[in-house]
């Protein structure tokens, strides 16, 4: 069997795609493939897959999709017999990958002995979108991240054979939708950089420095690295900058290994949203209480974010219709029952969208940081990631 976790997590035998049943059950796979090879423990489980809400019931309920897992992967396996797939054993459960493959290994060692930008390429071509798509949750993010980490570096590689081979015009645009992509990623700028300036093209060479600036003050509040600085200057030496080697990739599974220690990530409040978030639906008096949960979803590219614009703008709505609809004539001057519950929920939605927006800006910039740290922690020439770590750390 072939296993698979960059792009949707899937399992093929034979070539062929295996229903992996519910969608925790799914996960659940996920995290044992994330530590083939290596014992996790049940409460880990229970905790990468279910976050902060587990069920009642954690063991059993890993345990009944442990069996389902078994069922679908070793259909040969006899009734009650040990499974040597997902075995058991005192400290959790194990999957051994004997005789089957895991992709994100195959990218590892397959970049680990490129020496050509084709061979690179060829590694590259084992992705099939964004890692463990379809799985939310802060374990998977963070594995997310690390094995994007590992995909940014190989695209580093290729650039810099790329460049090797002189290939500096047809590299720019390729480059540009890499520094787009991963952002963080100093060596993907640098060589966008170098690209431009062999080009000809020094003041996009020099426009490409200061968009990393900017994103960087903007975000994180932090100066590019020694490695954009020193371009930089040659790019405004006349001097053609060196391409920028990208270290290699280890071809242990060691992009989702766990971390020694939990890492300190020092949050920076980002008192201005805050602010917009809280003060939008109390000074519209509710009817704005959806502009920041849209201004946040489109920034975030999160989609749960949505479902709050969607339920303020529902409750507005409602509340709207209830107006137009209200059988009390205007020039009453007694206020009615309904007029009190009506203004108490008025001002019960202002009060609550405003702390949800506050709570979400915090979250979002905790979220932020914490990226930030484990790209920055991962190595290998991410943007400004000293800097960023003595910001964070």
């Amino acid at each position: 069997m072939r296993f698979e976790v960059l792009g949707e997590v899937r399992v093929l035998r034979d070539g062929e795609p295996v229903d992996l049943g519910p969608a925790k059950q799914r996960a659940v796979l996920a995290v044992l493939l994330l530590h083939a090879g290596r014992t996790v423990p049940t409460h880990q489980i229970v905790d990468a897959v279910w976050g902060y809400e587990p069920p009642e019931n954690g063991a059993n309920v890993v345990q009944k999709h442990i069996a389902g897992l078994r069922r679908l992967l070793d259909p040969d396996r006899a009734p009650r017999t040990p499974s040597e797939l997902i075995a058991l054993t005192p400290a959790g459960y194990v999957l051994r990958l004997d005789g089957h493959t895991l992709d994100a290994d195959q990218f590892s060692a397959a970049v680990a002995g490129a020496a050509t930008a084709d061979a690179v390429r060829v590694a590259l071509a084992f992705w099939r979108g964004e890692a463990l798509a379809g799985l939310t949750g802060p374990f998977f993010d963070a594995a997310r991240a690390r094995l994007a980490e590992g995909q940014a570096t190989a695209w580093e590689r290729w650039a810099e054979l790329e460049l090797g081979r002189g290939r500096d015009a047809a590299l720019v645009p390729e480059l540009a939708r890499l520094v787009e992509q991963f952002p963080l990623r100093e060596g993907l700028r640098a060589h966008l950089m170098i690209a431009l300036s062999r080009c000809g093209r020094q003041a996009e060479a020099l426009a490409a420095f200061q968009s990393a600036r900017s994103y960087l003050v903007d975000q994180f509040g932090t100066e590019p690295g020694e490695l954009l600085q020193e371009a930089h200057r040659r790019i405004l030496r006349g001097e053609a900058p060196p391409a920028y080697v990208a270290p290699l990739p280890p071809v242990s599974p060691a992009p989702y290994a766990p971390e020694p220690r939990p890492a300190r990530v020092r949050v920076r409040i980002p008192y201005g949203e805050i602010a917009f978030a809280v003060a939008v639906p109390i000074v519209t008096f509710t009817v704005g209480a959806w502009v920041y949960f849209l201004y946040a979803a489109a920034r975030y590219h999160d989609r749960k974010l949505y479902l709050a614009v969607a339920l303020y703008v529902g409750m507005l709505a409602t509340w709207l219709t209830c107006i137009a609809l209200d059988p009390t004539p205007e020039d009453m001057n007694d206020t009615t029952t309904t007029d009190v519950i009506g203004m108490t929920t008025i001002v019960a939605t202002a009060f609550f969208s405003a702390v949800h927006g506050a709570v979400v800006a915090t979250h979002r910039a905790a979220v932020t940081a914490v990226t930030a740290a484990l790209s920055a922690r991962s190595g290998g020439g991410q943007l400004a990631a000293g800097n960023i770590l003595d910001k964070l750390d």
